[in-house]
């Protein structure tokens, strides 16, 4: 589909049976189950709106605006966004899955078709089983258990149709 992000994460683990995933009813309070979140940050400051979504192994949600620090009568690009997000999850043997997809249109950092630069994270919670502490892990180094630290997301590459410029790959690539 044009203009949709499509996010899909395996959390693999080797006590499956042990997954906590209690809550049923999206927007109720899931953070004790295990947990994926993603963030999105259209304007990537630590004073932006971002996109904040909570998935548990059995699909239940929670979608929100996370503030930044931005004051309320400042224009929040996720307003219309949020009610089109769609999710799935799979829980199989020695993992669980989940798919996101979120549509892009209607963000109004996107409407030029320009290519855009975004903060992005991607957070995992497990936690506490018999023979594990809980665990919090987190794609992009937050340093620290806070994980709603949109100036410290990592860098998401949005293009148009066209392919990456692999001139501008092998750039990145020698800077990491």
């Amino acid at each position: 589909k044009d203009n949709q992000l499509f996010v899909g994460i395996v959390c693999f683990d080797n006590q499956i049976k042990e997954l906590k995933a209690q809550v049923r009813e999206n927007g109720k309070d899931i953070w004790h189950d295990d947990t994926i979140e993603l963030f999105i940050n259209s304007g990537r400051t630590a004073t932006d709106h971002y996109l904040h979504i909570v998935l548990n192994p059995l699909n239940s949600l929670i979608k929100e605006i996370g503030k930044g620090k931005l004051k309320k009568e400042q224009l929040n690009p996720f307003v219309g966004l949020i009610d089109g997000v769609k999710t799935a999850t799979f829980i199989g043997d020695t993992f669980w899955s989940i798919e996101i997809e979120i549509p892009l249109s209607q963000m109004k950092a996107n409407q030029n078709d320009v290519a855009s630069d975004w903060g992005f994270n991607i957070t995992r919670f497990r936690p506490q089983k018999p023979s594990q502490p809980s665990q919090s892990s987190s794609w992009s180094d937050l340093l620290s258990y806070d994980f709603h630290q949109p100036g410290k997301f990592g860098l998401l590459w949005l293009r148009d149709k066209n392919p990456i410029d692999r001139s501008e790959e092998r750039r990145v690539g020698k800077e990491c």
